[in-house]
């Protein structure tokens, strides 16, 4: 993914002042990049704060030690899974909230998120959200 400012840039420029009838993300043949970046999107598309309840796993790994934060850490709580071997995994219960951004589209409609095979990493992410919320419409095969 491009970084937000280029995206949010170009959003700006199409849709400011503008009669909104439908939003398109396209993220087929993204290899992914900061989830950030599709949180800002989303954030200065959307009229409504958006909560988004999803679970979250991590394998509990030297890796994962060695990169998750404290406030990472103390969040999540261990726990195997039967599915996965057993092994010993972080898991959260949490969510993420969306805030609309004061000055975005305020827009209410679909959000309609194109994906293909070739859709990767925080671009998954992004359209696996619809599977969460509403407002979101995930199109095409993952």
């Amino acid at each position: 993914m491009q970084n937000s400012e280029a995206i949010l840039s170009k959003i700006k420029e199409e849709g400011v002042n503008k009669d909104i009838k439908k939003v398109v993300i396209d993220v087929r043949n993204n290899g992914g990049g900061g989830d950030g970046v599709w949180h800002s999107v989303l954030k200065y598309i959307i009229k409504d704060t958006l909560d988004v309840k999803v679970s979250a796993a991590y394998k509990k790994s030297k890796y994962m030690e060695k990169y998750a934060d404290e406030r990472t850490k103390s969040e999540m709580k261990s726990k195997k899974i039967s599915q996965l071997d057993n092994e010993e995994y972080w898991v959260t219960d949490g969510g993420l909230t969306f805030i609309p951004d004061a000055d975005g589209l305020h827009y209410d409609g679909k959000i309609y998120i194109l994906q293909d095979r070739e859709t990767y990493s925080s671009a998954h992410a992004l359209t696996s959200m619809a599977g969460y919320c509403d407002q979101l419409v995930s199109a095409g095969e993952p």
